[in-house]
């Protein structure tokens, strides 16, 4: 997951390329310990390329503000994904370990209350720790040099219990957390994600915006269930706001930034139809008014300019079913 000189350079689908080429490997190692995987779609890549590519930023970062810094991974699935039936591809979970080999957290929380698959990624995490040289910096206890937990229970069972929000509060240790929230659809509720508002924390939120915006329809009609899931998300009535749907989006991340919170966001879509999603950037301002943050917005000029036809065309170059004009003319951008 290293950036290399030059990768500016490249073009949107050499990029892809890149990625996809570097983490196909991992995910052979990924499949020897448990065949569970979960099916994936391909636009799938955007959105763990770019997890990938903002823990690299992040741990690189921290490392000169904190003493320690943790990462939480809520719904972190399996581990690994089959990206339509032709390509293993390693999880967010081994995308945030592969890209902070450099700058390990101190410790990592994954959390999912499918036991099947948090049982897959658990052996794909003693597996890695054990077999691949790269990631012998894991471990499963405190003498680690990065401890990681798995636990099954519902998230806000490990909100409640676990240990990460008595470290962030530590005065004696400055400790900072990157959590990354991937939920399917409405699993995630806005009193728990506001909780993590209040301790030093940077988060990456999936906001399943297309599933959101048909919900909002059938609230409309009053249907209760899509009331119910909508006042959970919105911690209230205020999607009632919105007079179309594209409306529920902005509405939410004014919620947001109400609580002293700058939001970036990067839309990963499907090609040629009107399904996507937002990864939501969440931080707080600094003092030096976050210089980093343009590279959050060049990394959503890639994914936005990409899509799910862009990814299938390099799974087709990779596999060589299909040659291209950049092998003869790279094409810079």
């Amino acid at each position: 997951m290293t950036r290399k000189k030059g990768t500016d350079k490249m073009s949107d689908l050499q990029w892809i390329d890149k990625h996809i080429r570097l983490n196909k490997n991992l995910a052979k190692h990924l499949l020897k310990p448990s065949k569970v995987v979960y099916n994936a779609n391909a636009w799938t890549p955007l959105k763990l390329i770019s997890i990938g590519f903002f823990t690299q930023m992040y741990t690189t970062i921290i490392k000169g503000y904190f003493d320690r810094w943790l990462y939480c991974g809520i719904f972190s699935g399996c581990g690994l994904n089959y990206i339509e039936n032709r390509i293993y591809f390693p999880g967010s979970s081994f995308f945030a370990i592969n890209s902070s080999i450099d700058n390990p957290f101190h410790k990592m929380y994954f959390i999912d209350s499918n036991k099947k698959r948090i049982k897959a990624l658990t052996k794909r995490l003693e597996y890695v720790e054990r077999e691949i040289e790269d990631f012998s910096f894991l471990g499963s206890t405190e003498e680690s040099r990065c401890q990681y937990m798995t636990f099954s229970d519902d998230y806000g069972k490990f909100i409640d219990e676990t240990d990460i929000f008595d470290l962030l509060d530590e005065e004696d240790t400055r400790t900072h957390a990157l959590v990354v929230i991937d939920p399917e659809g409405f699993e995630m509720k806005w009193d728990d994600l506001k909780r993590f508002f209040h301790y030093p924390c940077d988060i990456i939120f999936v906001y399943m915006t297309s599933e959101i915006k048909r919900t909002w329809g059938k609230a409309l009609k009053s249907r209760d269930f899509a009331i119910k899931n909508m006042n959970g998300l919105f911690g209230g009535s205020s999607w009632k706001q919105a007079i179309e749907g594209d409306d529920l989006l902005p509405i939410f991340i004014i919620q947001i930034e109400g609580l002293n919170k700058i939001v970036k966001t990067i839309r990963v879509k499907k090609s040629k139809s009107s399904f996507y999603y937002d990864l939501l950037v969440i931080t707080r301002p600094t003092r030096g008014g976050n210089p980093w943050l343009s590279a959050v917005d060049q990394l959503k000029s890639r994914i936005e300019r990409s899509g799910s036809s862009m990814v299938k065309a390099s799974l087709d170059y990779l596999e060589g079913k299909r040659g291209r004009l950049d092998d003869f003319f790279p094409i810079n951008r």
